[in-house]
């Protein structure tokens, strides 16, 4: 099954120039920076989200970026709170992604 959902890069992770290699990995993905804000919209073919999300969280932090939060395309088809137990999910995983200091302002 193919599930859509952006990722949200860490803003001082990388320069934009570190982008260029990120569809080498990730070429299910649409890279755009909008107002400083760098994100990656997925379609993966994968078994469940979960597996869809830690892949591209793991394909990113391959190439050394870090996941700060995650977006669903279709945030109503899921449960409230379900982002947030997911990251935690994924933060307990080796090489998990790291939580942000503070909760960043809504990405539009």
């Amino acid at each position: 099954m193919e599930y859509s959902f952006t990722v949200i890069l860490d803003p001082e992770d990388k320069t934009l120039d570190d982008l260029e290699g990120v569809y080498e990995k990730a070429n299910d993905s649409l890279l755009y920076v909008q107002n400083g804000i760098v994100a990656l919209d997925f379609d993966r073919e994968a078994k469940s989200l979960e597996e869809a999300v830690a892949s591209a969280i793991q394909d990113l932090e391959s190439l050394g970026f870090k996941a700060q939060r995650i977006e669903r395309s279709c945030p109503n088809d899921v449960e409230p709170g379900y982002w947030d137990e997911l990251m935690k999910k994924l933060r307990a995983l080796p090489d998990a992604v790291e939580a942000p200091g503070e909760d960043p302002e809504p990405f539009v």
